[in-house]
């Protein structure tokens, strides 16, 4: 997914973050900017230093995953997956980046963990129990006679969801970031980064699925997953 309204400096930013280009990086700042993480305030050259702390020896792939603009100031929501090296798990931390700009340049930058979305009890329970690997959390999250529609194929009912959560979930170890939540009456729909052991050949990157669901009472009754052109 495209984010068709960031704004270049912070585009870019995030780029030359990813590839170690400290001097392009400071040239989308300010003279005057400020960088903010973790409770420590970096200014001028010192946010060369911060680059490297944060990069230290690790790979880091940053991604722009929702952003909102009003006037100045730009909300961006990012996910940074690191990879330690051989012999370390790969970590995906959700951030939100509170940003400043001045004319084109960048002007402040506040880091922080994003905030949670505030799920329904059902949908919380499914992408709990998707993201933990848990085949049995995941069916129960469904009511009987429950129908997914995965990219237009149906699942009907318990076995079939079953079948299906098995091989294209909980086998692909896919994990889901939820980064929009839209509900109206018992129809919920989130908007998810998904990761995984699935094959990626020819799928844009980031993925972006958006999930719809329709609740009855503390259960799933229809989940409908699609890969949209165009976020909501």
């Amino acid at each position: 997914m495209v984010l068709s309204n960031i704004p270049h400096a912070i585009d870019a930013f995030i780029a030359s973050l990813t590839r170690r280009d400290v001097a392009h990086m400071r040239s989308l700042l300010t003279d005057d900017a400020s960088l903010e993480h973790e409770g420590t305030v970096y200014d001028g050259n010192d946010i060369a230093a911060w680059s490297a702390k944060l990069l230290g020896g690790r790979s880091l792939q940053i991604q722009a995953i929702g952003i909102n603009v009003d006037g100045a100031r730009a909300l961006v929501n990012v996910l940074v997956q690191v990879n330690a090296g051989a012999g370390h798990d790969a970590a995906v931390l959700h951030m939100d980046w509170h940003v400043d700009m001045r004319g084109a340049l960048i002007r402040r930058v506040v880091i922080g963990p994003a905030v949670p979305l505030l799920l329904p009890a059902p949908v919380a329970a499914f992408m709990g129990a998707m993201n933990r690997g848990d085949l049995d959390g995941v069916v129960a999250s469904f009511a009987a006679g429950a129908l997914v529609n995965d990219q237009l194929h149906d699942y009907l009912g318990e076995a079939a969801i079953r079948a299906w959560a098995a091989a294209d979930l909980i086998d692909d170890q896919v994990r889901m970031a939820v980064v929009k939540l839209v509900e109206v009456g018992d129809n919920v729909t989130v908007t998810t980064h998904v990761e995984g052991n699935f094959d990626k050949r020819g799928l844009p990157e980031p993925l972006v699925l958006t999930l719809y669901f329709n609740l009855c009472h503390d259960r799933i009754a229809q989940l409908i997953i699609l890969h949209n052109l165009k976020d909501l």
